[in-house]
This record gives structure tokens, sequence and C-alpha cells, in this order.
């Protein structure tokens, strides 16, 4: 059985700096639970990711899924409301 080694520093290979692993976002797809990137450098890489054309359309469509899954949960909550209820609310 081996030992887990409980890691307290790590070293974002985008900026070489040696952090401590607070300064890394979470990460549970990861063996050590910390994204690659430190916080500065990952909103940095995200902010370039975004600025690109394919970065834009990915934000958009997440944008309209999260509009789409919200609307959703809105029609299922009036649903629920008594007649009388929808039209007190003029819905």
């Amino acid at each position: 059985m081996t030992a887990d080694v409980v890691q307290f520093e790590k070293t974002c290979p985008r900026c070489g700096a040696l952090k401590p692993v607070a300064d890394f976002p979470r990460n549970r797809s990861r063996p050590d639970g910390r994204g690659a990137y430190c916080r500065p450098c990952h909103a940095d890489v995200f902010r370039e990711y975004r600025s690109t054309e394919h970065g834009r359309e990915a934000v958009r469509a997440s944008q309209r899924r999260s509009l789409a899954r919200k609307k959703a949960e809105f029609d299922a909550a009036v649903a629920l409301l008594s007649a009388e209820d929808r039209a007190r609310l003029g819905l």
C-alpha cells in the first residue's frame, strides 16, 4: 500500500513560481486535486482563450445552455402554481 504524500507547495508551469497549494484552484479530476496553473495564470489563460473566436463561441454556447436551463426551471416552478396565483402574478 502506498502512502499519500501531502503537498504544501506546487510550481506553476506557466510562471515557474513555487506557490502554496491554496493558490491553485481546486480540480477534482487531477491527481493532486488542484489545477495545473496558479490562479493568476489560470485567469490569464482563460482570458486569452476567450479572446479567440473559438473561445468566444464556447462562452456564448455555455450562456445559452445556462439560460435554457434557468428557463426550464422557471417554467417548472410556474407549472406548480395554481391558476389563481398565475393570474395574480400575470403569468
